[in-house]
């Protein structure tokens, strides 16, 4: 008779312990838990993909008609550059004429773009505005693009980062050095996309 309350015991403890596995195992497979774990998974699988996007958010719209406009984001960090090849016979230099050219089209492809959206918003200023505006000259069909960004700083909060990166991209040439060639495409991708999300402000 001693034997059966030890069996007992041990039949209560091995419940109990089956009902904490079983809460464990409850909480394990939570949708919060499972939800979590494949958000984990797919940041940990496309990390780089979501802090790119993010960077180039630029506002905001919350629930109940809240906008936030975000600061104009900083393309001055270079991105990591590869390796350079090994050289086989001028390989590595007809690499490097590629993407000098590969760089210097897609300025240019960005710079028609900007001229484009800086000429989409300055049309949709309205009247109102070119009464305002302190330079009668900026007012005019003749404005330049610069003048317009200038003027569209104060009316459409235009950053004043976003019209050095234009300037900076304008004044590129073709022969410029590659660390600038680098800096003024990742600055004109930057300002077109900035410009684009400018519609809404």
């Amino acid at each position: 008779m001693p034997l059966a309350p030890s069996f007992v015991s041990l039949l209560q403890l091995a419940m109990e312990i089956a009902k904490l596995v079983l809460e464990y195992v409850q909480v394990l497979f939570s949708w919060p838990v499972i939800f979590g774990g494949l958000v984990f998974y797919f940041l940990k699988q496309h990390g780089q993909l979501v802090s790119v996007i993010l960077q180039r958010l630029t506002s905001v719209s919350l629930p109940g008609g809240v906008t936030l406009n975000l600061p104009y984001p900083s393309s001055s960090d270079p991105p990591p550059l590869a390796p350079a090849l090994p050289q086989k016979g001028g390989t590595t230099e007809s690499i490097e004429k590629d993407f000098t050219d590969f760089l210097w089209q897609g300025i240019a492809v960005n710079r028609l773009n900007v001229k484009l959206e800086i000429n989409r918003l300055w049309s949709q200023l309205g009247p109102g505005f070119f009464l305002d505006v302190q330079h009668s000259q900026a007012a005019t069909e003749a404005a330049t693009d610069l003048e317009k960004m200038q003027a569209m700083m104060k009316a459409k909060r235009i950053s004043e980062k976003a019209v050095e990166d234009f300037v900076f991209v304008g004044g590129l040439k073709g022969d410029a050095a590659r660390k600038d060639l680098l800096a003024g495409y990742r600055k004109s991708n930057v300002l077109y996309g900035y410009l684009l999300h400018a519609r809404s402000w």
